[in-house]
């Protein structure tokens, strides 16, 4: 899943929060943005658990534009 910040700063602290609750996680300089995998989740399972966790993360960012896709 793609996710991407309209606060570019914030990514390190995405990554590391994704990181933290067993994502694999990166920062992909192309499409400027998050790349995120959630081992042993698939399609739609996986997407639905990446975006709840996203949404914890956000908590701390509540006007922050958040853009997710698969």
């Amino acid at each position: 899943m793609q996710v991407r910040l309209a606060d570019p700063s914030l990514y390190a602290s995405l990554l590391k929060f994704l990181r933290r609750e067993g994502c694999i996680a990166y920062y992909d300089q192309e499409k400027a943005g998050v790349e995120a995998i959630l081992p042993h989740s698939f399609g739609p399972d996986e997407a639905k658990a990446i975006c709840a966790l996203v949404e914890r993360w956000r908590v701390d960012w509540p006007d922050l534009e958040v853009e997710t896709s698969d």
